[in-house]
């Protein structure tokens, strides 16, 4: 069997719909890294696969994953990293002109980065002002989730310089 038939056979089988619904409800310290990477190997994969995982709705389930807060970075950082996908969220970034698509990756970036520098330069000055900028943006979750993020950001001190930088204050 090829990858692509193990995709779909992974997503007739139920495994796919397992693992975002156990990415959803589960405790993040008995979500395994096997569990993780093997829904990674799945989703990198050809359009027709990522259509039917898409249908699934995985999105908020994923988003939680991203979402766990704390002072050390992110338990997953490592294998966005691996997988590419920490670079496919910085050239969304760059790339799109659609605000929402720049708001949830400049978000999603943020979280992986958090308490851990952001290495590319300019990367880091982008993703930092945008986040700044969406403080006071129209929707009320994006402030939320922008303060948050930035808090998490200014753990380490090259993205706190960043954050403060012409004197600006992070809200209360």
């Amino acid at each position: 069997m090829n990858d692509t038939e193990n995709g779909i056979l992974a997503i007739e089988s139920g495994v796919v719909k397992a693992l975002i619904r156990s990415f959803s409800v589960q405790p993040f310290d008995q979500i395994t890294r096997l569990s993780t990477y093997i829904f990674l190997r799945i989703t990198y994969c050809l359009d027709e696969i990522m259509n039917s995982i898409i249908d699934l709705n995985p999105f908020p389930a994923l988003f939680r994953t991203l979402s766990t807060s704390s002072d050390f970075p992110h338990p997953y950082f490592d294998q966005f990293a691996i997988s590419g996908y920490i670079q496919q969220l910085c050239n969304l970034f760059k790339q799109t002109n659609d605000n929402d698509d720049k708001d949830i990756a400049s978000l999603c970036i943020g979280r992986l980065f958090r308490a851990k520098e952001i290495l590319d330069i300019n990367m880091r000055k982008e993703i930092i002002e945008h986040l700044k900028t969406l403080l006071d943006d129209k929707d009320e979750w994006n402030q939320t989730a922008a303060k948050q993020i930035l808090k998490d950001l200014q753990i380490n001190q090259v993205n706190k310089s960043e954050i403060e930088k012409d004197g600006f204050k992070l809200p209360i």
